[in-house]
């Protein structure tokens, strides 16, 4: 009886040390929405830009519109709708933002608020899952834990979690599709697989990224152990990549199909096409900006290996740019160590898949992932394997060490969070609230279906950047003041007819005159 009761208290405390990890992640990440900033504007840099792009391209989408992506539209005098189309990205995340924000269609700054939790739900989301993979393959809940807080600490994870575009949610997808992988490589279960690759592609095209080397790796090693090239075409691995291409190709060809019959345009003439060919350096674009231009490619793979560098660090130890030539040595050294984990991995097709990800992506997408830093969040599998090859080996040493890596981990992954917020800080000053209390007034003036004239620079009136055609969803932003109801300016003596006198920074006119079109 006694021995019966001390069974039981010693399953109990291990029942609670088992849970103690899952309760301490659960704590550590929510602090990511208790310290989030007060920010309900868009600040400048990529951070703000994206932000602003991706509330415009939610609020703009309608079953009016056939659920068509685009900046902004403009009404011709013959009464046609022109679109400056945006619509090369799979639809799914804009919708379920739709969903969230539409409730609050008439308060920008609850619906920025609520966009902002919604990134930081996905990024959450995303470190949970990444901790079951990783969880199931060291067999090891405090080591696990340790990996992924230090992995998810670096400055690309913890700076553009709150940036309201559909690259967080595909950062999501592509841990889910790899959390499919590791389950399927356990435990041969398929369908799940399949699943899981569909909801990370609903997100984004980054997802094949990872699928690639993982079918690749998959084919050849059926290959190599039956020396049969007919099971190779019967293989799951080869359904896979069908599957996953094919659903992909389906998601994109809804797209173009939709532009093109809106734009009434063949489909090699609309702008999303032509952008994805330049993106991927298939064609020249004598039209776009000078900072979209063709980058270097050595001064890519050094940014690359950089980015590498910066995403293997937590932010607390490198809080700015740091040293970029010994950053770049980092991460190739970095990179080095992934190798050497895959050389002696048990699972050799899922580490060689997460290692490879980030660079199938990076590297095919290069004028595109060059000139946007935040896409090296989809380097995420290197610093996963990185942390796992350490602490394993440092578990093989000293095993009293993995229970305390994750309390260290964990003061990491706080500090990091309370300092990256600080950080944001900076760049989310009041002017940004100030900006969207300024369109909520003059969207309340003018309401839905007006002409508007912007005086200033498009992508800059107020420092909104693409918020002003978030703040003006539902309205056509004309070319002309001709054409227009209304005039914007950022200057308050612009025209004689004021209709907001209370704002600060924008400037809403009535046009009742031709005389006074143009400041």
């Amino acid at each position: 009886m006694l021995n019966h009761e001390v069974t039981k208290n010693n399953l109990c405390r291990d029942c609670h040390s088992k849970r103690l990890p899952y309760c301490l992640l659960i704590c550590v990440v929510a602090l990511i929405f208790v310290f989030q900033n007060d920010n309900h504007g868009f600040q400048k840099g990529h951070h703000g830009f994206l932000s602003s792009h991706g509330m415009t391209l939610s609020s703009n989408l309608s079953l009016k519109h056939h659920l068509l992506m685009f900046n902004r539209m403009y009404l011709e005098k013959d009464g046609k709708i022109y679109y400056e189309t945006y619509n090369r990205f799979p639809v799914g995340f804009f919708l379920i933002l739709k969903i969230f924000i539409f409730p609050f269609s008439h308060d920008f700054s609850m619906q920025i608020s609520i966009a902002r939790n919604v990134m930081i739900s996905f990024f959450a989301a995303a470190l949970y899952i990444a901790f079951l993979s990783i969880r199931r393959l060291t067999k090891n809940t405090s080591m696990s834990m340790a990996i992924v807080l230090l992995s998810f600490s670096s400055y690309y994870c913890m700076y553009y979690n709150d940036m309201i575009f559909n690259d967080v949610p595909t950062f999501f997808g592509l841990l889910l599709t790899f959390h499919g992988m590791v389950i399927y490589i356990q435990e041969n279960r398929f369908p799940q697989l399949l699943f899981k690759v569909m909801f990370g592609l609903f997100f984004g095209w980054q997802v094949l990224a990872l699928i690639l080397p993982f079918i690749v790796y998959g084919m050849l090693e059926v290959w190599l152990s039956s020396g049969a090239f007919s099971r190779v075409v019967k293989s799951r691995f080869l359904l896979l990549g069908l599957f996953s291409f094919l659903f992909a190709a389906f998601l994109l060809s809804c797209n173009l199909l939709n532009e093109s019959i809106t734009m009434k345009k063949p489909f090699y003439q609309i702008p999303t096409f032509n952008k994805m060919l330049w993106r991927m350096g298939l064609i020249e674009n004598k039209t776009l900006r000078q900072s979209e231009e063709k980058i270097p490619k050595g001064k890519f793979l050094s940014d690359q290996s950089y980015r590498i560098g910066r995403m293997s660090i937590p932010f607390i130890f490198v809080p700015y740019r740091g040293n970029y030539r010994l950053i770049i040595v980092y991460g190739f050294c970095v990179s080095l160590c992934c190798i050497l984990a895959i050389i002696y991995a048990r699972r050799k097709i899922l580490v060689t898949s997460l290692f490879l990800s980030g660079f199938c992506w990076a590297l095919p997408m290069w004028n595109f992932t060059g000139i946007h830093d935040f896409q090296s969040i989809f380097y995420i599998g290197i610093p996963l394997i990185f942390y796992s090859f350490l602490l394993i080996l440092a578990g093989k040493l000293y095993k009293s060490m993995i229970f305390y890596s994750a309390i260290i981990a964990s003061v990491i992954f706080i500090l990091t969070i309370i300092q990256i917020n600080m950080f944001k800080s900076v760049a989310a000053d009041t002017n940004n609230n100030l900006i969207t209390s300024d369109f909520q007034r003059i969207a309340d003036k003018i309401g839905y279906g007006r002409k508007v004239y912007i005086t200033e620079n498009y992508n800059a009136i107020g420092g909104a950047h693409h918020g002003f055609a978030y703040y003006l969803s539902g309205n056509y932003i004309q070319k002309s003041p001709d054409d227009a109801e209304y005039l914007l300016s950022e200057r308050k003596k612009s025209f004689p007819i004021l209709l907001t006198n209370e704002n600060t920074k924008v400037f809403l006119f009535e046009n009742v005159s031709s005389e006074n079109q143009n400041p």
